[in-house]
């Protein structure tokens, strides 16, 4: 199945970036994410993003074919405003991978939200941010993130980890 973008393992699970899926094709896209493994999605998309793009049932299909479905919202082209609330979901979805969920993040493009918050797990595994945006860009063969600012981001989001 195109639109699926391993990008790292972490401990026993995977962590990965996922194609948005299309409308008319919800349910046939969820159902190719749980052919491949994955358990879990994590969405970037806003509720007015979602509905725009025709993407509300996307979490009762999740849910349906037995993913969990996590929403964090983040608006496009921006960094999560809440360094505090990220870190912890950073912090409980690595515990997840660690146990062996299969992890697929997707925001509007996949370029910009969604690998950014894929990199704070790797961070919080210790990996440097360097390296984890090389990894992500190779994996999914596109320039990513969308903005100077959310590459700076983690960073910032390393060096808090290492102060606290």
């Amino acid at each position: 199945m195109s639109g699926i973008f391993p990008v790292a393992q972490l401990g026993a699970g995977q962590l990965s970036l996922v194609i948005r899926p299309e409308p008319h094709r919800v349910p046939e896209t969820v159902s190719g994410w749980v052919t491949h493994g994955i358990t879990s999605v994590i969405s970037m998309l806003e509720h007015e993003e979602a509905c725009e793009l025709g993407l509300l049932d996307e979490e009762a299909v999740c849910l349906e074919r037995g993913l969990s479905f996590t929403s964090f919202p983040i608006p496009d082209f921006t960094v999560p405003d809440d360094m505090s609330r990220c870190r912890t979901l950073a912090e409980t979805l690595a515990q997840s991978a660690r146990q062996g969920d299969h992890l697929a993040f997707h925001c509007r493009g996949t370029i910009g939200r969604s690998p950014m918050m894929l990199a704070s797990l790797l961070v919080i595994d210790n990996r440097e941010p360097g390296a984890i945006w090389s990894m992500i860009r190779n994996a999914r063969g596109v320039e990513v993130p969308d903005t100077r600012e959310q590459e700076d981001w983690l960073y910032r989001f390393a060096d808090q980890l290492k102060t606290s």
